[in-house]
């Protein structure tokens, strides 16, 4: 077999490259890239929705007349104050047949310890006197608790977002009577395409132009939703306003821009 030794030369010279490449120095690496904020621009648009962060639905919590509503739709009240009264004469007579009562027992106990001063009377007559006069208080309370049914009080400071009966109508225990809302802060609720979630935190900004008003507000995210909806790929993220105004209501809606932290992907070195 014949060795040619012109090609020794070739091959031992791309040998000795192919080491000294391997043993030389690694190419530097790029920083990593950094977050770039940009206002997301969705296929379709998104919009929010304000809704009120504090507001209730009030049910009766007996059957039977209402005697007064004293505040109309979009009208304030504080707290504690009086919204619904019900006709409720028999449950007033209840409570004036046991206050009655209860007097009645107060006397004969008080005459009973003048006696058992005068040792007219056993001290056994006194105690069980005393012991009509705790049934007696008991009872004027649990009318007391009833009387108080017949009034609706305002469970926090707030206007009537709707009145659900009217004055006169005759209701079932558990009938709802009123839509309030309270004079806090409104939220946004935002249903965002789940693959910008990684770009949102809490304290992110928002703006919303809302439709009926014609202006823009701005929020900052405080929730970001415990749930994606399978079928479209959303997520629901609130918003809270920084303050309450008064020209907004419930339900409005507008066109919402968010910042979104985007991370471009990572650029590839060149082979060498």
């Amino acid at each position: 077999m014949k060795i040619f030794p012109a090609l020794l030369l070739p091959l031992g010279w791309c040998s000795m490259m192919a080491i000294a490449l391997a043993a030389g120095p690694s190419p530097l690496k790029e920083p990593p890239p950094l977050p770039v904020m940009e206002e997301m621009m969705p296929t379709e648009p998104l919009r929010g929705l304000l809704v009120a962060s504090q507001e209730a639905v009030l049910s009766s919590e007996l059957a039977g007349r209402v005697l007064e509503i004293r505040h109309e739709i979009r009208q304030k009240f504080k707290k504690g104050e009086v919204l619904v009264r019900f006709h409720c004469p028999d449950r007033e007579a209840r409570l004036q047949k046991a206050k009655a009562q209860l007097g009645a027992i107060n006397k004969r106990l008080s005459v009973h310890r003048k006696l058992v001063e005068l040792r007219s009377t056993s001290l056994l007559e006194v105690e069980l006197i005393e012991a009509e006069q705790l049934g007696a208080e008991a009872e004027v309370a649990i009318q007391q608790a009833e009387v108080g049914q017949c009034t609706l009080m305002a469970p926090f400071s707030g206007r009537i977002a709707d009145r659900l009966v009217k004055p006169f109508e005759s209701v079932n225990q558990g009938q709802p009577l009123l839509d309030i809302v309270g004079e806090t802060p409104f939220e946004i609720h935002v249903l965002l395409p789940s693959n910008l979630l990684s770009g949102i935190k809490v304290g992110t900004p928002i703006t919303v132009d809302l439709d009926e008003t014609g202006l823009s507000y701005t929020a900052h995210i405080s929730n970001l939703g415990g749930r994606i909806n399978p079928a479209g790929q959303t997520v629901r993220v609130i918003a809270k306003m920084e303050r309450f105004q008064e020209e907004l209501l419930p339900g409005m809606s507008g066109p919402v821009t968010i910042a979104v932290s985007r991370h471009p992907p990572p650029s590839i070195p060149a082979a060498p």
